[in-house]
């Protein structure tokens, strides 16, 4: 599975047998593992139904592990902590951070374009609960100024 010129490697980490990979392309992160005994590449390990999930390699700190774990955000609910078998490519959920009082199906999380002054599209995230939000309610706007971060735009419960 060659490279395109649209795969931004955003992080790396190299084991005794792989190579995992988190590439970004068209705004869309995914993880690639990498043998690097037979060279062969596998992708979308961890398809969720969000195509705005974010994925972040955690602390992997053995060189001969054959398992990594992967942090997957999500802008509408908490994260999940993936183990990945790097030889079998199969994950396991392993963490899912739990937030008191929170129902995945209350809080609606969009995403809407606007155009600014000199005629760019920015992308805003809107994310609010059904239940307390009205045309009249006060909402606050970040904004991120590096493509490659964008940890901002995900469920934060705080």
């Amino acid at each position: 599975m060659p490279f395109s010129l649209h795969d931004q490697i955003i992080q790396l980490e190299v084991f005794e047998h792989y190579m995992v990979l988190v590439l970004e392309s068209n705004k869309e992160r995914k993880l690639r593992v990498v043998s690097l005994k037979t060279g062969k590449a596998y992708e979308n390990i961890l398809d969720s139904a969000s195509d705005r999930k974010d994925l972040i390699l955690e602390d992997n700190l053995c060189f001969s592990d054959s398992e990594v774990r992967v942090r997957e955000k999500l802008p509408h609910c908490p994260d999940n902590i993936y183990k990945v078998a790097l030889g079998t490519r199969q994950p396991q959920l392993i963490l899912q951070d739990h937030v008191s009082n929170f129902k995945q199906g209350d809080i609606v999380s969009e995403k809407i374009e606007v155009e600014v002054r000199d005629g760019v599209s920015v992308p805003i995230f809107l994310k609010y609960s059904k239940h307390f939000f009205s045309d009249k309610s006060p909402w606050i706007m970040s904004t991120n100024g590096s493509s490659s971060s964008r940890t901002d735009t995900y469920f934060q419960p705080n």
